[in-house]
């Protein structure tokens, strides 16, 4: 699906549409001021919307658990002071 980011807000603010999620946006990461942010029927998440492989995905998760566990840094992990 293609997004017009301009036309969003009144889209949802009108009733053409209920709600919005979006994983990918023009500017990354969207600055911190971006009415996005805070518009009550949109969530946003951090560019890491994906399909799951399980047989590749059990692998990442142990090898998570197993860092985690021994006082490692996690791969992989979301950075909010990033703005996203």
């Amino acid at each position: 699906m293609h997004l017009v980011e301009a036309e969003l807000i009144p889209a949802l603010d009108s009733g053409q549409l209920s709600g919005a999620v979006l994983d990918v946006v023009s500017e990354e990461p969207l600055p911190a001021g971006h009415p996005f942010w805070h518009h009550p029927r949109i969530i946003l998440t951090p560019h890491i919307a994906a399909e799951t492989h399980p047989p590749t995905a059990a692998a990442i998760i142990r090898e998570a658990i197993h860092a985690y566990e021994a006082g490692l840094p996690v791969a992989n992990q979301v950075d909010p002071s990033r703005g996203y």
